[in-house]
């Protein structure tokens, strides 16, 4: 869609300035550059703009880069409180999964951005990490240390 707004707006563009190169040559400006030089020029233009667009925009369907943006980050925690992780991540509906100490969390807010413990236990306590998946590959947080006291 993008690519084809580009190509429609140069298009435009070249028509108007073809139109007129026309226009001065048959009124005898035989200084304006000649009709196939202001397309050729025009073209040449257009496909400097659709190629730089191209390799600008991912490919149709693949989003965003698969990144993280905010890696999560916790401090000390209290025996009974609750407490919450958070990653941001960017990429083409990505999924999570939060693993403690290397094993993958078997909880619905483990395949969340946010990791919500209502409770926390001292069992809770370890290194956290998430790994975020999208059709383009995956990538892990770095661990975040949780104790609880």
């Amino acid at each position: 869609m993008i690519l084809q707004a580009v190509f429609d707006a140069s298009l435009a563009n070249a028509t108007t300035t073809i139109t007129a190169a026309i226009a001065a040559l048959a009124a005898g400006n035989t200084a304006t550059s000649t009709p196939d030089a202001t397309v050729q020029a025009y073209m040449a233009a257009m496909d400097a703009k659709i190629v730089a667009l191209a390799a600008a925009t991912p490919p149709p369907g693949t989003g965003s880069t698969l990144a993280i943006v905010t890696q999560p980050t916790s401090g000390p925690v209290a025996l009974g409180a609750p407490f919450t992780l958070t990653v941001v991540a960017t990429g083409n509906s990505p999924t999570y999964q939060w693993s403690l100490n290397g094993l993958v969390i078997a909880s619905p807010s483990a395949t969340t951005a946010t990791l919500s413990v209502a409770s926390a236990a001292l069992t809770d306590a370890g290194s956290y990490t998430v790994t975020v998946t999208d059709p383009s590959g995956f990538v892990t947080s770095t661990p975040v240390v949780v104790t609880v006291a």
